[in-house]
């Protein structure tokens, strides 16, 4: 009688403690898989060309997140060399790979695991000459960290969402002889609910991609109204001054429907998160006005054959030709960096 009872006692110890271990290792293994998902680090990118922040401290085997936001422009995480203009912008402890996020638009994010303890600096493509520039100290990890690490980060470097082997969807490609084809980097900002938009924000949206390209109209129409203007001033015919009139018209109307291309473009509103799309903005506003304005004085000049209002159309050409010309510069800062006019080398 005894014995039955201590054979059942001890088969109900035995599953109570098959049962408590298996919940144990469950737990434990959810464990890992909530520290594996967390990076040891999160780096956001900025309207104002800045990681946030710019060096982050980790150990071996531990993850670092990268998040293009809130930042509306493309950015970059890159550390290869042969894509640097200035080599000290990249630094990889020896035995380490290089890594490189490929174009990240806004919202985009990318991932990367560092095995081997040491520095590494990295910087944006489009914003290196903007200063642009980051860094991760990697600590070594005792061997238990390391085995731990190993589990939870058996990859080096990946970035969110799917890639193509190719480089077809991430706009990066290799060619025969091995180097990196960085295509389609550059892209315009744009306002933060630019995906999800719709209705009639989104045509304006739409519309608004059309302001880049459009931009070389106005600035090619001032220059010819400029240029036969001399040639009407040094040579007085009039083949020249009919030249002049079309090319203001053109200018002035053409100048106007990109500016409105760039409000469509970058959002309208009255202050913006980058001082170079803030200038950009407000200069190209200002320069489309000048130049309706301007469209206004060659008829008066054209009409009356006032010297007086030739001259003052002849000024206000050049300031409009060197108004253009500023505006465009700050849109490709935007893009290229502050000093994309700078010297090679």
């Amino acid at each position: 009688m005894v014995r039955p009872i201590v054979i059942h006692f001890a088969s109900a110890l035995l599953l109570a403690g098959l049962g408590a271990q298996t919940a144990f290792a469950e737990q434990a293994s959810s464990q890992r898989e909530d520290d594996a998902s967390q990076p040891a680090a999160v780096v956001e990118m900025t309207d104002q060309l800045h990681y946030q922040p710019d060096k982050v401290t980790i150990q071996a085997g531990e993850t670092v997140l990268w998040k293009n936001e809130p930042s509306t422009i493309a950015h970059t995480v890159t550390a290869v060399r042969k894509l640097a203009k200035n080599p000290d912008n990249v630094a990889l402890p020896e035995g380490a790979d290089e890594f490189n996020s490929e174009k990240m638009e806004a919202g985009d994010t990318f991932t990367h695991t560092f095995q081997v303890p040491g520095t590494y600096r990295y910087f944006c493509i489009p914003h290196e000459r903007a200063g642009m520039v980051g860094e991760v100290v990697v600590e070594p990890a005792d061997a238990q960290q390391d085995d731990e690490a190993a589990d939870k980060h058996p990859s080096t470097a990946e970035q969110d969402g799917d890639t193509s082997s190719s480089g077809e969807e991430t706009g990066a490609g290799t060619s025969d002889e091995g180097d990196t084809l960085v295509l389609g980097m550059h892209s315009p900002p744009r306002p933060p609910d630019y995906r999800d938009a719709t209705g009639l924000k989104k045509f304006l949206y739409w519309v608004g991609n059309f302001h880049p390209p459009g931009s070389d109209l106005p600035v090619g129409a001032a220059v010819v109204a400029f240029v036969s203007e001399l040639l009407f001033l040094v040579t007085g015919r009039a083949l020249f001054a009919a030249a002049t009139r079309v090319s203001v018209w053109v200018a002035g109307l053409s100048a106007a429907g990109v500016a409105i291309g760039g409000w469509c473009l970058a959002g309208f509103r009255f202050d913006d998160p980058n001082w170079m799309l803030e200038t950009h903005r407000w200069w190209g506003t200002g320069t489309a006005l000048g130049m309706l304005v301007l469209v206004g004085i060659a008829e008066v000049a054209y009409r009356k054959q006032s010297d007086a209002a030739r001259w003052t159309f002849r000024l206000g050409l050049l300031a409009g030709v060197i108004a253009l010309g500023v505006t465009g510069y700050f849109g490709g800062a935007m893009i290229y960096g502050i000093d994309h006019f700078a010297w090679p080398g």
